[in-house]
């Protein structure tokens, strides 16, 4: 019984409390990303590459997301997710403060995906926020 007791009262909240923070840790993120890159093509490296992208980016991780977003970019030049994933990327380099790679990869989406509301967005942003940049800054 007193094995029963140490578990619930020690064991169990323990895991409950700091299991997420072991979970969602950059050293896990590295391995979940090792797990994607065995095999980046199949559906679920797909979705989870952009899912873990989100993750970093909203647990303050903003160049690991951008990294991640590059991934996905790269890695699936036709998926129709690609233009959203560009505009991520940009919006993750925005907050780790890379004006330079804000600035490629907002012009890399309006240059790829010009006919998409992303690119229109991309180009309204480069228009208010980086109006000295050059569109053939690639």
């Amino acid at each position: 019984m007193e094995l029963k007791k140490v578990i619930l009262y020690i064991v169990l909240p323990a895991t409950i409390i700091f299991g997420p923070f072991i979970a969602l840790s950059s050293p896990s993120m590295g391995c979940y990303q090792a797990q994607i890159d065995k095999n980046p093509n199949s559906q679920s490296a797909k979705d989870w590459q952009l899912t873990l992208a989100d993750i970093c980016l909203k647990t303050m991780r903003p160049e690991m997301a951008a990294e991640m977003y590059g991934k996905y970019v790269d890695r699936h030049p036709q998926d129709p997710k690609r233009a959203e994933a560009l505009w991520l990327k940009a919006y993750a380099h925005e907050k780790a403060e890379d004006k330079h790679s804000t600035i490629k990869t907002l012009v890399k989406l309006f240059n790829e995906h010009g006919d998409t509301e992303w690119a229109r967005k991309a180009d309204e942003k480069l228009n208010k926020q980086y109006q000295y940049f050059s569109r053939d800054a690639e």
